[in-house]
């Protein structure tokens, strides 16, 4: 997309692209189950099968939107496998289960999401979700000082077109690219990004510490940020305690993560700012910049970035041509 060179705004940004996914898991946990995996494959399945006709034709009728958007192709195991980063007999299992359960349909050419899952008050319960979460998104990206496109454009079918393209974003940002960069379970890596997202609780509790926050352009250091238990990470990922406290003490065995306090879990500094979180995180810049230029593209509304705070050019997001 872009030559790589360094910005200082990849790790705040990969701080904001993580609370933004668990926004999105926790919104397909209700229709999908807790389970890092099958979110992979319906987001999977949810971007792949209709990503040729998620963007607006010129002079779009409301009624040509609606009709373009229900177009879906069928995506084979082995691509599907491939884009969400599992083993092609792990997709093939967990795909049979998903269409055990009425999530997906098998078809010749391979699979797609089931209508049922896809026009149900659950998954519109989704779209609307997922919407203010990225409005949100897009407010932490302004006041860290990321100057996005201009000027407001019209489109129909926005909310529909905005969670697809979160789909995609999920499956471009953060715990795929956990899971090639570091061979990782999707679960361990969402349990890594969730100890991550939770030493940063206190600070988003205080409105002195939360504004310090949203303007900080830099590491947090890990004396500011507060340790998590096992208890509390587990009921925040929604994972058995049992099972979150083997993954964190693999975390800890292999030096992602220190303990604090009485049990308490920090992804340290030194891990945040190595080379295999700092690709991920640049991996995170490219997938922030196509995510933002393709909403934009599709209608969602764009805040102002926060006066004194444009990054003069290193962090700019342009319209898509």
């Amino acid at each position: 997309m872009q030559q790589q060179v360094h910005r200082p705004l990849y790790r705040p940004v990969m701080r904001c692209l993580v609370r933004q996914s668990f926004v999105y898991l926790d919104t397909l946990y209700a229709i999908v189950g807790v389970d890092p995996a099958d979110v992979l494959l319906i987001s999977g399945l949810g971007w792949l099968t209709g990503a040729d006709t998620t963007f607006p034709r010129p002079d779009e009728t409301e009624d040509q939107a609606e009709q373009l958007l229900a177009i879906r192709r069928p995506e084979p195991v082995e691509s599907l496998a491939a884009r969400v980063a599992l083993s092609e007999d792990e997709a093939a299992g967990r795909l049979a289960d998903l269409e055990t359960r009425g999530l997906v349909q098998k078809t010749p050419d391979g699979y797609l999401a089931a209508q049922t899952l896809l026009h149900g008050a659950p998954m519109e319960r989704v779209r609307r979700e997922v919407f203010v979460g990225v409005a949100s998104f897009l407010d932490e990206l302004a006041a860290l000082g990321v100057q996005l496109p201009e000027g407001q454009v019209s489109a129909h079918e926005t909310r529909r077109r905005v969670a697809r393209l979160s789909m995609r974003f999920f499956l471009d940002g953060g715990v795929p690219d956990l899971t090639r960069q570091l061979g990782w379970s999707p679960q361990k890596a969402v349990t890594f990004l969730g100890v991550c997202d939770a030493n940063y609780d206190a600070l988003r509790a205080s409105p002195e510490l939360s504004a310090q926050l949203a303007r900080s352009q830099g590491l947090v250091p890990d004396d500011i940020r507060h340790p998590v238990t096992r208890t509390a990470l587990a009921k925040r990922l929604g994972f058995p305690r049992a099972v979150t406290a083997r993954i964190a003490d693999e975390l800890l065995a292999d030096g992602w993560l220190q303990t604090r306090g009485r049990g308490g879990l920090i992804a340290p500094g030194h891990v945040l700012i190595g080379e295999d979180v700092g690709a991920v995180a640049q991996l995170a810049w490219d997938a922030t910049v196509a995510f933002v230029q393709s909403v934009h593209r599709v209608g969602m509304p764009m805040p102002r970035t926060a006066w004194g705070r444009r990054s003069g050019g290193v962090h700019n997001i342009p319209g898509a041509g």
